[in-house]
């Protein structure tokens, strides 16, 4: 430790800033140097202003906090030229860089401000470069490093040089577009949906010396076109999607929830000849009905009693994008689905299938960076959501509480004229079966098994002593309908090998056979399936049933090499165990709860348990 403080003639040609010489003082009270290590500080914080000489350090002090420095002063050498590069003249106001535009600079002055970044902490050779590039081309820069996660960054030159690498990679790939100043950054152009001019300049071009942020004004037309030419026919403009995507209704009378959606987009074709010698027809002032998708999403393979309960939007996202969720939580275990608050959920919800799948991918890869934070995710997701487009009919906390009230209300005048209708409601009988029931040793003219078979389109899969299906086809009813018979069914039977299976296994074949009825046969689960359920027990047959019923069957070669890859994967989790255990004197063999094998004494042995399977998925 240096007590009397340096006392050099070159220390003592410059005096130091009172307030710098008092921090210096106490820097070098707690820490042990040389002398003239700390001449060398005292004359190099002499060259810079106070305010830089009192951030200099302050970025001395935190390395040797976080990192380890064996000469402080060529640390602070490597600071103060950083300092001098950004301010030559070692004096605030100084700034010998070309500004930034105006949006970026602000940006930046807000990170300086905030003390997310520090002045000297981003190259100065950086700040140049960035400075010849187009204003859209720094401001899109600037916004996107503002939303990174900036803590705990050590070599921030670093870091700002790969998020440089990172945006210009995206906008090759297509992933970001340059903003327009002004307003929010336009969506991605998609292949199928935004075709690129033929005569614009290649991605790959540099960015700095081809660039041209309008090449060609008129094919990136955004918003309704002129009034003059609202009424007028002829191709979408670009950028718009396509007008098959948006049908116009057939009436204003018609199902909420058929495949109706909203008007075709200014400039797509006219509905009908007639329109076209009219004017312009005003667009419609109510909002149109939100679309749901509450049925799609289950014929998609995604968890609804899950998913849906997460928000009120949540049956308003397309399958596509609900699926990409459900994705990111069961194979990348990201957990974006479950962080998502109600005003995420209302952007995501009015998204199409292409942009909602594109917002998610964007906001899993911030992710990465800027970890779980809840306001921090929904922040970001909220400004990727507005680069896109929101459908015509994108749902509203008012839309979807109209619909549901819609709902209720055509729900109790039609329930009343259905009750007669449905079996065994009202004390009324239900209906007589029109199928002939199976007899097990049967075979149905025309297949080669009973019902398990191969379907025709006419006839339905009926089991044994089961209660008639009022839907007919097998095809599984509809989802909220009313049940097909209130009275208590018996427990589905299977004929053969499969009868012998537990009540609650045989149900689950059951139901995917009524599910993929046609495409599985009662053959795929005899055999050596069957022995394989007996073996692993209830619970794990269940889990690799409904493991094995939530895959198309057309996409298997073998649906019995599927099945038992299936149940092998949930085979460790056995009910009854499965193990032996070896006796020693007195002993023999014998069979004992826990499974694994073991070797010991007397009639009963010791043994390891076998270990559990994983779950196959996690709940939201």
């Amino acid at each position: 430790m240096v007590a009397d403080g340096p006392t050099s003639p070159r220390a003592r040609g410059k005096q130091l800033d009172p307030a710098v010489k008092v921090k210096l003082d106490q820097f070098l009270a707690e820490r042990s140097c040389s002398r003239k290590e700390s001449e060398e500080i005292h004359h190099q914080l002499t060259t810079l202003a106070p305010s830089d000489a009192l951030d200099a350090l302050d970025k001395l002090e935190s390395a040797l906090r976080t990192s380890n420095v064996r000469n402080m002063a060529a640390y602070l050498s490597g600071v103060v030229r950083r300092i001098t590069q950004l301010s030559p003249s070692g004096h605030d106001g100084a700034a010998a860089l070309p500004p930034l535009f105006p949006e970026a600079q602000s940006v930046l002055d807000y990170l300086y401000h905030a003390g997310t970044v520090r002045r000297g902490d981003i190259d100065s050779k950086q700040l140049m470069t960035l400075s010849k590039k187009s204003p859209e081309y720094q401001v899109l820069v600037m916004d996107t490093f503002r939303d990174r996660n900036l803590r705990g960054i050590r070599n921030m030159a670093a870091f700002f040089s790969s998020h440089q690498s990172q945006v210009e990679k995206d906008l090759r790939d297509n992933k970001l577009r340059l903003p327009r100043l002004g307003g929010p950054p336009p969506p991605a152009r998609h292949p199928l949906r935004y075709p690129p001019p033929q005569d614009v300049r290649d991605d790959r071009a540099p960015y700095d010396s081809q660039y041209h942020p309008e090449p060609h004004p008129h094919h990136h037309q955004h918003g309704p076109p002129p009034p003059h030419l609202q009424g007028a026919g002829g191709p979408p403009p670009y950028g718009a999607p396509p007008a098959q995507y948006h049908p116009q209704p057939a009436s204003p009378g018609q199902h909420r929830g058929g495949g109706g959606g909203g008007p075709p987009l200014y400039g797509g074709p006219p509905p009908s000849s007639l329109s076209m010698g009219m004017g312009a027809m005003p667009p419609p002032t109510h909002p149109l009905p939100p679309k749901h998708y509450a049925i799609e999403q289950g014929q998609w393979g995604i968890r609804i009693d899950e998913f849906q309960n997460l928000s009120p939007f949540a049956k308003y996202v397309h399958p596509a994008t609900a699926l990409r969720l459900q994705q990111l939580w069961d194979v990348e275990q990201n957990k974006l689905v479950s962080l998502l608050n109600e005003a995420s959920w209302e952007s995501l919800a009015g998204l199409d299938a292409v942009n909602g799948v594109a917002a998610v991918n964007e906001c899993a890869e911030a992710m990465k960076t800027a970890g779980d934070d809840l306001i921090t995710i929904n922040g970001i997701f909220l400004r990727i959501a507005l680069k896109f487009p929101k459908r015509v009919d994108a749902p509203t906390l008012a839309t979807i509480a109209l619909a549901a009230a819609d709902a209720a209300a055509v729900a109790n005048i039609a329930l009343p004229s259905l009750l007669p209708l449905i079996g065994g409601a009202g004390g009324m009988p239900p209906p007589q079966q029109q199928q002939e029931q199976y007899v097990p040793g049967s075979v149905a003219p025309g297949e080669g098994r009973g019902p398990y078979g191969a379907l025709l389109p006419q006839q339905g899969y009926q089991p044994s002593g089961g209660p008639p299906s009022p839907y007919g086809s097998g095809a599984p009813p509809s989802y909220g309908g009313p049940p097909p018979s209130a009275a208590p069914q018996p427990p589905v039977q299977l004929p053969g090998q499969l009868g012998a299976l537990p009540p609650v296994v045989q149900g689950e074949i059951d139901s995917i056979l009524r599910r993929w009825g046609g495409l599985l046969k009662l053959e795929h689960f005899e055999g050596r399936p069957c022995d394989i359920m007996h073996a692993i027990g209830e619970n794990a047959s269940v889990r690799a049933l409904e493991d094995f019923g939530r895959n198309d069957p057309k996409s298997m070669r073998s649906p019995t090499a599927y099945l038992i890859g299936c149940l092998k994967k949930f085979g460790g989790d056995r009910e009854d165990g499965g193990g032996r255990s070896r006796g020693g004197r007195g002993g023999g063999r014998g069979d004992r709860d826990g499974g694994g094998r073991g070797r010991g004494r007397g009639g009963g042995g010791r043994g390891r348990g076998g270990r559990s399977p994983p779950r196959n998925y996690a709940p939201y």
